[in-house]
């Protein structure tokens, strides 16, 4: 038997193209075709999902701001024990948002198990959004592992073909830098950051807000500051730093570190050790052999 799963279309020039369909589900937020928000453990994933599926289900004009391109059945899917209890009991508390909204509650009773996904996408059919909760839990094996990792995804572009919207959530490293930074980027494998067409990272500031960077293949980069993730999903934008705010800011960026390389040449030629230009520039001494090993700054 032929396979009979490949997508066609000839273009001529008398071709008749239909509208192509918005970039996103939800403005500069969830993606038409796949979404990942990732976070360390307590970031709020699961919160701004839901959120976010409250609003695409309720058939709501925007979500804090940001337009709704379509609204429709919302189906999440969840793999960690105990998720239908919890996931109601998070719905409850936002009982009086859904309108008339549906959101279908789906928990697989072996999520790494291929088939599960046939089930999947028959329970899940005619819905405008899917939420995978978490991507770890249908993984059969590890998030390292690349062609396990791709076996998931490739179930859920399967799903983003039939025109339905995909949030996956996935985690980052729950290790925060020197500077008490967390990390921006998915833990695992190299299909998780590939294949998505948008990523927001979230950053939870314990006690004041969550931090949402949002960047992806289709639009700009930009960032919005929420209040922190409480019992219920929602959320209140706190502040928004615009496309053009945040690569100025990276242009600075860029400078300042320019200028810092070209500071530290200067102390070198003056005579000053290695050791002696990481002190006195508050960098440790492998930053200033690894500039060393860089192509010298031309003069302006």
């Amino acid at each position: 038997m032929g396979y009979n799963h490949i997508e066609t279309f000839t273009f001529t020039k008398d071709t008749y193209l239909p509208k192509v369909p918005d970039l996103f589900l939800v403005e500069g937020v969830l993606h038409r075709s796949m979404t990942l928000i990732h976070g360390q453990t307590t970031a709020g994933k699961s919160m701004l999902a839901m959120s976010l599926g409250v609003a695409v289900a309720a058939g709501a004009e925007d979500w804090n701001g940001k337009a709704l391109n379509g609204s429709g059945p919302v189906t999440y899917v969840g793999g960690d024990p105990g998720v239908i209890y919890e996931a109601y009991d998070r719905l409850n508390r936002v009982r009086d948002d859904m309108a008339e909204g549906e959101i279908r509650i789906i928990a697989p009773e072996r999520p790494t198990r291929r088939e599960a996904w046939q089930e999947i996408a028959d329970r899940s059919d005619g819905s405008q959004l899917l939420i995978l909760d978490n991507l770890t839990q249908f993984v059969p094996g590890s998030l390292n592992d690349d062609s396990a990792v791709r076996a998931v995804m490739e179930e859920l572009t399967a799903l983003t073909r039939n025109g339905m919207a995909v949030c996956v959530l996935a985690h980052t490293s729950d290790k925060r830098n020197e500077h008490g930074y967390a990390p921006d980027k998915p833990a695992g494998s190299f299909s998780i950051r590939s294949i998505p067409r948008w990523f927001v990272s979230l950053d939870r500031k314990e006690g004041s807000h969550l931090l949402a960077k949002l960047a992806g293949n289709d639009a700009k980069p930009w960032e919005m500051i929420l209040t922190e993730p409480s019992d219920r999903p929602r959320f209140d934008v706190l502040d928004v730093i615009t496309a053009d705010q945040v690569a100025a800011r990276r242009r600075n960026r860029r400078k300042d570190t320019l200028d810092l390389k070209a500071e530290a040449w200067r102390l070198l030629d003056s005579g000053m050790s290695g050791k002696g230009v990481a002190a006195k520039l508050g960098k440790s001494e492998s930053w200033v052999s690894g500039v060393k090993n860089l192509p010298r700054p031309q003069a302006a």
